[in-house]
Formats: C-alpha cells, structure tokens, sequence
C-alpha cells in the first residue's frame, strides 16, 4: 500500500513524500523523497549496520505496527547509513524494550539531486498482527541541522509518531 507523507510545517525543500509498506512475516517498506535532495544532511553510510538508540535525532525513517487496540506495538527506525534498531511497546509511548526477533535483511539507499528512495526489508520472527494499525513516517535533517517532520498525519500540538490518530488501519489479512 502506498501512503502520502505530510510535513509537520512546511518544508521548503522536500516536495513529495511517499511511503509504502507491505506487511508480511518479511515486511518491505520504501520511503521517497522528491524535492531538493541536495538540502538533506545524509549520515555517512557504515560498513557494518547495527541497532543504535536516538537515529530520530538525524534522517531516519520509521514504521510503527501494532494490534488496533494499541495495546502494545513495534517501533522501527531505520537510518540510511543503514544502522537501526526497533523497540517493543507495551502501550502509548510505555515500557519500551529492544524488540527482538526483528532484523534488517537489506537496505538500499539512492540519493540524487531530485530524488531519494530508501528501500528495506526487515524479517519478523511472527506474522504480524491481523487488523493492525500502521505509522509511517520520516525524519529530515537539513544541511543547517534543522529538523522536519513528516508521517500520515499530525494531530497533535507536537509531531507525535507514536498517537494513533496518526496512523492508518490495515486491513485483516486473508487466511
């Protein structure tokens, strides 16, 4: 399924923000970005990627996936110097843990001057919940250090990527 991203305030460099997201025991999710790439501060791409705390505090990707009654669920963060890490919740924003069973298979990251794709496939040890309630969202740096919001909707004071009012409804899988 593919999802518009929109800016928590106007962003004067990025035009379009896309999302896709594919649930699966292997879930694929691709993030695009059209607009002034020039203007993003990129983290430098590792040798060796690794689970890493704080990756929203610079250009990091996110997927949010839990049940529809919010009772827990997964947060993902995805860098594109490809490190990560994914916390388990047990409800809004509350006993957050390294969630495990989770893991990167690949990432692809490709940056030009009007477009960037960042592609990964991450592998879940379950199926994941069936409805499920799903955020996706992005956050920009730009080349002065500024940040920039983006995810389904913003319906709060502050960009909140974790408020369900946030996220969007899959629907049930068919058996």
């Amino acid at each position: 399924m593919t999802y518009t991203l929109v800016p928590f305030k106007p962003c004067p460099f990025i035009d379009n923000a896309i999302a896709e997201f594919t649930p699966g025991r292997q879930i694929e999710c691709r993030w695009r970005l059209d607009g002034n790439i020039d203007a993003i501060r990129w983290p430098v791409v590792t040798d060796n990627p690794r689970r890493v705390h704080g990756l929203w505090h610079s250009t990091c990707f996110e997927w949010f996936l839990g049940p529809t009654t919010f009772d827990q669920y997964i947060e993902f963060n995805l860098s594109p110097s490809q490190d990560w890490n994914a916390f388990h919740f047990d409800g809004l924003r509350r006993g957050m843990i390294e969630a495990s069973g989770i893991q990167p298979l690949s990432v692809v990251v490709h940056h030009g001057a009007r477009e960037a794709l960042i592609e990964a496939h991450i592998a879940l040890d379950g199926p994941p919940p069936s409805p499920a309630h799903l955020g996706l969202s992005a956050v920009i740096e730009d080349t002065d250090g500024g940040l920039h919001y983006f995810a389904l909707a913003h319906t709060t004071a502050t960009p909140d990527f974790h408020h369900p009012d946030n996220h969007v409804t899959l629907p049930a899988a068919e058996s």
